[in-house]
């Protein structure tokens, strides 16, 4: 009677670079086992365990793993094992967004992509950890969600976003997105009124009249609304620091009295909104 062979592990093994095991049992006692992975002949330790080095210049994907074993008779069968897959390769992490990211309080989330089954990531901005909020099956891999909560007490400027992700083998890949900017600090402004006898007043290369306002801003803010009274003003954007309101003769005539330049609505990159009233 030949002698059965049958691998002890039910379930499959992801195998990284390390030492692959192969547990094994026999129907009965035998002379001889000799294992090989894709070919190449593992070590058997004692009768029952084969332990095989695996580098990254092993085939990838499902193992080969053939025992041959023959009896005190010289009975002998070949039995090959399944469950083993060599995976020495890291995740790749895509989707990551392509464009600067400015945000504010509240609540920022990052949408990425590993190209396979990972276990749930750690991702951190500036040390603090985001959560996984949302796991979404895509394709191969995984669409995943991680959400953080912007406080006013976070590091203005650049923010560190690394993500960590380990697959099913073992192999951990980390990313830095370095495209995320927190600014939780609304923009100031001064406001100036051109004031010229002549009736113009060259300004680089725009020449600007005594019924405009120039209105410098800390930071790039994107235009809003700007009123003197009740008038409101034409609005140009010669930088993205600066705005320049324009009143026409008859707006001004209406506008009786002292008024308050008023601008409201004018946001900076993460959105900040600017609301301030100039005598």
């Amino acid at each position: 009677i030949t002698p059965q062979v049958t691998g002890t592990v039910g379930s499959p093994v992801y195998q990284s670079i390390g030492n692959l095991a192969i547990p094994f049992s026999t129907s009965e006692p035998v002379a001889t086992v000799t294992v090989t992975v894709n070919g190449r002949l593992a070590i058997v330790s004692g009768t029952y365990l084969a332990t095989l080095p695996i580098s990254s210049a092993d085939a990838q994907g499902t193992a080969s793993v053939q025992i041959r074993v023959q009896d005190f008779a010289g009975n002998s069968s070949q039995t090959t094992i399944p469950y083993y897959c060599i995976d020495t390769v890291i995740p790749v992490i895509s989707g990551l967004p392509t464009q600067s990211q400015w945000v504010s309080t509240g609540n920022w989330t990052l949408h990425f992509k590993p190209n396979e089954w990972v276990a749930t990531p750690s991702v951190t901005m500036n040390g603090r950890p985001m959560t996984i909020s949302t796991i979404t099956p895509s394709g191969t891999g995984l669409g995943i969600d991680a959400t953080i909560s912007i406080l006013n007490g976070d590091t203005q400027g650049a923010a560190a976003v690394v993500i960590t992700a380990i697959d099913i083998a073992g192999n951990a890949s980390t990313v830095t997105f370095n495209g995320l900017s927190i600014d939780t600090v609304l923009p100031t402004v001064t406001a100036t009124r051109v004031q010229t006898s002549a009736g113009v007043e060259d300004l680089g290369a725009l020449y600007l009249s005594d019924k405009q306002w120039i209105l410098t801003f800390s930071e790039p803010v994107t235009p809003g609304t700007i009123t003197l009274g009740s008038a409101v003003a034409q609005i140009t954007q010669p930088q993205s620091t600066q705005l320049i309101a324009s009143f026409t003769q008859s707006q001004l005539s209406s506008v009786a009295g002292t008024q308050n330049l008023t601008i409201s609505g004018v946001a900076d990159r993460a959105g900040n909104r600017n609301l301030s009233v100039v005598t």
